[in-house]
């Protein structure tokens, strides 16, 4: 089995940690509810995010990084919406939510449930917008960005 090694440097790290927390977290960007795949939270309406669920604080991580910068270049106001615990209790949330319709536009998804939700088609694809804003995948720590593959 051929192995390659990727160097690693601070702007990888960043940028995979980032791109995790909003691409990754973009592709868990659910539905309202589990019978009707791709419908979008309210307020996804025009494709700007303005609400982001996650299990942990955010202050000084890369992931608060990159939702400042969205905020800056978009001109939207994102809302964080913490939910302290991880495991059951926010898995359960997250079920809840999109059961009631209720979903933020973006959630953190715990990657042991990636295949799940994928299998129940509540991801949005978001491969128009990967297009149409040109992102290059090789910029991303490639186990990360081909972890839903």
């Amino acid at each position: 089995m051929a192995t390659s090694i990727t160097r690693v440097t601070r702007r990888r790290v960043i940028g995979g940690v980032a791109g995790a927390g909003l691409a990754g977290a973009g592709m868990s960007r659910a539905s309202a509810s589990f019978g009707s795949p791709h419908v979008r939270s309210s307020s996804f309406q025009d494709g700007t995010v303005t609400s982001f669920l996650n299990w942990e604080a955010m202050a000084g991580t890369p992931t608060e990084a990159a939702v400042l910068a969205y905020q800056e270049q978009s001109g939207a106001a994102v809302e964080i919406i913490p939910t302290p615990g991880t495991g059951t209790d926010y898995e359960t949330k997250v079920r809840t939510m999109l059961a009631g319709g209720t979903i933020p536009d973006v959630i953190r998804v715990n990657d042991d449930f990636v295949r799940f939700y994928s299998s129940k088609d509540q991801f949005t694809n978001l491969q128009p917008w990967i297009e149409r804003d040109g992102v290059d995948p090789a910029e991303f720590y490639e186990p990360i960005w081909n972890f839903t593959r």
